[in-house]
């Protein structure tokens, strides 16, 4: 049987980082999205296809992120989990 060299503790840990950091991340974006919505009513030039433009992008970013994350924390708890039962 292989040794487990990494903590649990540490890979459980890391796993609720990310986890918190995709909650916050989504946060953020639901904020961010409150502020466009708000902003686009008012603005009427046209730097403001520029500026959306750009915010698409990074909403769009900020989704793809936040599946990673909550990719990441799931496979490191589910890591975590198996190692922890290994070790029993």
């Amino acid at each position: 049987m292989p040794e487990i060299i990494v903590p649990i503790s540490l890979l459980s840990n890391t796993a609720k980082d990310f986890s918190k950091a995709q909650k916050d991340t989504a946060a953020i974006r639901v904020k961010l999205n409150k502020k466009m919505k708000n902003l686009e009513k008012t603005w009427n030039d046209l730097s403001k296809q520029q500026i959306f433009r750009y915010y698409q992008e990074l909403d769009q970013q900020l989704v793809a992120s936040n599946e990673i994350m909550s990719i990441l924390a799931q496979q490191m708890q589910a890591i975590a989990e198996r190692y922890a039962a290994i070790n029993k």
